[in-house]
């Protein structure tokens, strides 16, 4: 396996870790059947020009939204959705898709549409701003979806979202004892894990090809990359937790 090889299974093993999966299984709580939300259609890679946006007819300003992912505008990083003054001065966080939450739209049938809550935004008089995204159920919505109408409150905004993706399917019994799914903080920190887990594979591994080829190891201790360093980490530890039990002042006790 050479350097070329490991790359290009390090972006095939990149890309398919942040691959986006936004679906979820709710139960409704009118008829107590199960149904399955996939949104996975309706968000984007970050960086990809926002597809949903509405223009508020009041002052001109513009709300852009990125299902399960970050806005492509210039809000607080990890924005879901993001307002935009008329001039494009000003950009406003009004949620945070870490900080996504997916219920039963109340006011809607079962499998008709769902509730996506976003927390987090920037300040507000009392607290921080809020979104509210009421997704309905059209068959006919072309494209992802549009966004129908936006109601204002102090610190929130109710967005509703008329989209054929927004039309949920009787959940089977395999995805309904999964339950909703994990949510998207969840997802991002398991998207986190598997980079940092392929990274140490890649250290490792890469490692040994560059020991055997550049510096001609002949032992297992030999392909070890940085082996130096890691048989002395123990050590390093140990020191590092008696210097803390002893108030942190430099005694006999630290190995040499």
């Amino acid at each position: 396996m050479n350097s070329k090889v490991a790359f290009v299974v390090f972006a095939a093993m990149f890309a398919c870790g942040f691959a986006t999966d936004c679906s979820f299984v709710l139960k409704s709580k009118a008829d107590g059947k199960s149904y399955k939300y996939d949104l996975s259609p309706m968000s984007h890679a970050q960086g990809v020009q926002d597809t949903l946006y509405y223009r508020m007819p009041k002052d001109g300003s513009y709300i852009y939204m990125n299902v399960c992912g970050p806005s492509s505008q210039k809000c607080a990083s990890g924005s879901a959705v993001c307002m935009r003054s008329a001039d494009a001065t000003k950009y406003t966080s009004l949620g945070k898709f870490t900080e996504q939450e997916v219920d039963n739209a109340n006011d809607l049938d079962p499998g008709q549409g769902c509730e996506v809550t976003y927390n987090d935004g920037d300040d507000c008089i009392l607290g921080s701003w809020q979104a509210v995204i009421t997704m309905k159920c059209d068959p006919t919505a072309t494209g992802i979806g549009q966004i129908t109408q936006v109601d204002a409150g102090e610190c929130w905004y109710r967005i509703y979202v008329s989209s054929q993706y927004a039309c949920g399917k009787l959940a089977s019994s395999s995805e309904e004892s999964e339950g909703s799914g994990a949510g998207a903080g969840e997802t991002v920190a398991m998207i986190i894990l598997i980079v940092l887990a392929v990274c140490v594979v890649l250290y490792f591994s890469l490692g040994v090809i560059y020991q055997v080829k550049v510096k001609e190891a002949a032992s297992f201790r030999e392909y070890v990359i940085h082996n130096e360093f890691w048989c002395s980490l123990p050590g390093m530890i140990k020191d590092g937790v008696l210097f803390i039990f002893h108030g942190c002042k430099k005694g006999d006790y630290v190995s040499v």
